[in-house]
């Protein structure tokens, strides 16, 4: 990382830099958790759009079947076709809007999303935002040359 203004003492934003000392924008931050995450053991699956889950009892024939594991498993099914089964490592980062839609699609206990669980879904308040990342070589940011500091 480099100071983000050299003049700011303490700096407090920072620029992600490259090996080469350039900077290397914004993705390259998440790019690297994604990196870290892979290399830690996790699993990645791009372009897989989850559209429900139910639990479906445990075969016995399963290899994976603990000898006092659960009768029953989660099973993740995505628009493309794919089922996976869901462990207690697995981690959904998802907006508010694609999980009702899940939720609205699966066979949901009211023991794990009742009333209340509903109520608190629907009280965020989300907006549709864009994001904007723009470069400025270094000295050349327009507000500083408006003579704009804050």
């Amino acid at each position: 990382m480099d100071c983000y203004d050299e003049s700011e003492v303490p700096c407090s934003k920072f620029n992600i830099v490259g090996e080469d000392g350039k900077k290397a924008g914004f993705a390259t931050f998440v790019e690297e958790m994604m990196k870290i995450l892979v290399e830690g053991g996790a699993c990645f699956y791009p372009y897989h759009e989850l559209e429900s889950f139910a639990k479906v009892p445990f075969s016995d024939t399963e290899q994976e079947r603990a000898l006092d594991g659960p009768d029953e498993v989660t099973v993740l099914s995505f628009t493309n076709g794919v089922t996976a089964t869901a462990t207690f490592t697995t981690i959904f980062n998802m907006p508010q809007r694609p999980l009702l839609s899940v939720l609205r699609n699966s066979d949901v206990s009211t023991s794990v999303v009742n009333a209340q669980k509903l109520d608190a879904l629907h009280s965020v308040q989300t907006v549709m935002v864009s994001k904007l990342y723009l470069y400025y070589p270094k000295g050349q940011v327009f507000w500083r040359k408006l003579g704009l500091r804050t």
